[in-house]
């Protein structure tokens, strides 16, 4: 045998780089060392991840990132009407005398609990997919 002949495996390796966008997140996520490192293998695109997944798989995937934008939407929701229980509460001179505090007060509690239902079928949901 031929010491100087190279394996066929050598001859196909190749060092592939990060992209500049990804040697900079490694890089803002404090992983330089990561930003550094050459890969043996070509990584793959997100979509590529995906070559194999049937027509169901990807539905899926796509209506669980959609609840997920949901459960995202309702989170800041419930700090929105917990300040607009507060502001009944804490604005209560207009409302002595009259039923104007416990109607702002219902419909308040009434959104609040809506919100919360709707947030915990959701996340429920997402969570089976």
């Amino acid at each position: 045998m031929d010491d100087n002949r190279k394996d066929s495996d050598d001859e196909n390796a190749y060092e592939y780089e990060q992209s500049t966008l990804e040697k900079a997140i490694n890089i803002l996520l404090c992983r330089g060392d990561l930003a550094k490192e050459k890969f043996e293998a070509k990584p793959v695109t997100f979509l590529q991840l995906f070559r194999f997944a049937s027509r169901n798989d990807k539905f899926l995937v796509a209506f669980a990132i959609l609840l997920a934008f949901l459960c995202g939407i309702g989170q800041p929701m419930m700090n929105i009407i917990g300040g607009r229980m507060a502001n009944v509460l804490i604005i209560y001179d207009k409302y002595v005398g009259n039923n104007e505090f416990w109607n702002a007060a219902y419909e308040n509690v009434i959104i609040f609990a809506g919100v919360g239902v709707a947030l915990g079928v959701v996340s429920y949901v997402q969570v089976l997919l």
